[in-house]
């Protein structure tokens, strides 16, 4: 009679100590940038940004978002999240899905540069339009 009781003590315990907190959605939100630039690229040509997007808080970041500015004219041809999930991208910003405490997630985004110059790339995670961590600041030259 007890043993079934502990056993069924032990799966509430383990349940509310694993899986609720990954439901949270209090807590620090936070996430950063990482990944790298290609630092040449040519005038009409695509190019890839392979980045990932950390969720270095606790909290639950719906909807996961990559803000990114160029101050050059850069056209963006596709945003992958994960590999599977292709967004848009508007307002200086592609949004996908949702990202757990702790988790990263891939992002792949296709740039196609129309001018030649350095191009200067500012990139941050925000849920929605709002940042949530630390500014990246990359730079790419593009040739003819």
């Amino acid at each position: 009679m007890v043993f079934p009781l502990v056993i069924g003590l032990l799966l509430v315990v383990g349940f509310v100590g694993l899986i609720l907190p990954l439901f949270r959605s209090s807590g620090v939100v936070r996430a950063e940038i990482t990944g790298e630039t290609p630092a040449v690229a040519r005038v009409g040509e695509q190019t890839p940004l392979d980045l990932a997007i950390d969720n270095t808080g606790d909290a639950l970041i719906r909807p996961i978002c990559l803000l990114a500015h160029f101050d050059r004219a850069v056209e963006v041809a596709s945003v992958v999240f994960q590999g599977l999930d292709r967004v848009g991208f508007r307002d200086g910003r592609a949004c996908g899905g949702q990202l757990s405490g702790g988790e990263p997630i891939n992002v792949r985004v296709v740039v196609v540069p129309r001018a030649t110059g350095v191009v200067a790339i500012t990139l941050a995670a925000g849920r929605g339009a709002q940042p949530i961590g630390p500014v990246v600041h990359r730079s790419m030259t593009v040739g003819p």
